[in-house]
């Protein structure tokens, strides 16, 4: 039994020699543009190919490979990824709106201008990672590991960084305002001119991270760890 891949405009792509797409083998296959959504690919190899401007919206791609595929411009809205390797990956101005992304290998990942609306990220794994310009909105980054990640993000409105690692991240001129990061380790972080406006700091372990210019109104930091933090009014810091 074989299935026939197309793209957005009906043209084939590929035909796959299978019964259907789980565990299929589509590494180092040219996809872009292909019309894959709502399709179970549970832990499919799309390892190298080129996925740039596919339709994974509402697809199964939970453990799948997906290591330096090329996914600019991809729609992975809804999308499952749970436990799937986009390590080295290049997904940016991706649209991954609401997709659940829980315990994702994003390492070393570009996400320039990727969409993160209401994504679900829980102990995703975005280390080293490119995120210039990426939106989390409302998006849900607890426990993330973001250590050393280049994050000049957009995340206003309560996206929640609850015990995520952002060690030594980069987030200079990031709006984060009204975000949570209550029992955050940010120790090192870069939040140079960072938009930290009531954001939830409590019990953040702060140590000599570098809030020089950062906009801190209404910003929480309750039992924080303060400790060599560089802030340019830390008198005026609210509930430290």
């Amino acid at each position: 039994m074989s299935i026939e891949i197309r793209n957005k405009l009906g043209d084939a792509l590929v035909v796959v020699e299978a019964k259907n797409l789980v565990r299929v083998n589509l590494s180092n296959v040219n996809l872009s543009y292909a019309d894959l959504k709502k399709n179970n690919l549970d832990g499919a190899d799309l390892s190298n190919s080129n996925l740039s401007g596919i339709d994974f919206d509402y697809a199964d791609l939970r453990n799948a490979k997906l290591v330096d595929a090329d996914l600019n411009y991809a729609d992975l809205n809804n999308t499952i990824l749970w436990c799937a390797d986009l390590s080295f990956a290049d997904m940016s101005f991706a649209n991954v709106r609401s997709a659940n992304l829980c315990y994702a290998d994003l390492r070393k990942t570009t996400l320039t201008h990727t969409n993160f609306f209401k994504a679900y990220l829980h102990s995703s794994n975005l280390s080293d990672s490119i995120l210039l310009g990426a939106n989390f909105y409302l998006a849900n980054l607890s426990c993330c590991n973001l250590r050393g990640s280049n994050a000049c993000c957009y995340s206003k409105g309560s996206a929640d960084f609850t015990s995520a690692n952002l060690s030594l991240a980069d987030l200079t001129g990031a709006n984060l305002s009204g975000c949570k990061f209550q029992n955050a380790d940010l120790s090192l972080a870069c939040l140079i001119d960072a938009d930290l406006t009531n954001c939830d700091f409590t019990g953040a372990d702060l140590r000599n991270a570098n809030l020089t210019g950062a906009n801190l109104n209404g910003a929480i930091f309750t039992d924080a760890n303060l400790q060599g933090c560089l802030m340019t009014h830390p008198a005026e810091t609210a509930n430290v």
